[in-house]
């Protein structure tokens, strides 16, 4: 099942969706975001550790905007990135980055539920390893 996350944006309602063609045109415009996905894991890690880390991808104005237009360009919408950031800017500019993260980490949580059930199909008696003890 594909993530979604719903938007307004200039008064018109997208489901955005955490697809391969979303994922595609982020990977081309602003990074993979599986990379996007590992550097936000370490930041919260090092953190929760009291460690500095300098993050190598940041959500910011520039990031945020271009996520969110490639996610509404990937459901077919002809917005541009320059009206997605016309819109949002000032008060929004908030919003838009807790969009833009949202929408990432939509991609962690698709993977996480795939690998549950990818667990859940392969349970049953514990394989031997070469050794003769069980895996």
């Amino acid at each position: 099942m594909i993530g979604t996350i719903d938007v307004d944006i200039l008064g018109k309602s997208y489901t955005l969706r955490a697809d391969w063609r979303a994922g595609t045109l982020i990977n081309a415009r602003v990074a993979d975001p599986v990379t996007i996905l590992t550097e936000f894991s370490k930041a919260q890690a090092m953190e929760e550790l009291g460690l500095p880390y300098r993050n190598a991808f940041e959500f910011n104005m520039v990031s945020s905007m271009k996520i969110i237009h490639c996610a509404v360009e990937a459901i077919g919408s002809d917005l541009t990135v320059n009206e997605i950031g016309d819109y949002f800017m000032g008060e929004k500019m908030k919003d838009a980055i807790d969009i833009a993260t949202r929408f990432i980490l939509l991609f962690a949580s698709e993977a996480v539920d795939l690998d549950k059930g990818a667990k859940k199909k392969t349970r049953g008696k514990p394989r031997k390893s070469r050794a003769g003890q069980s895996s």
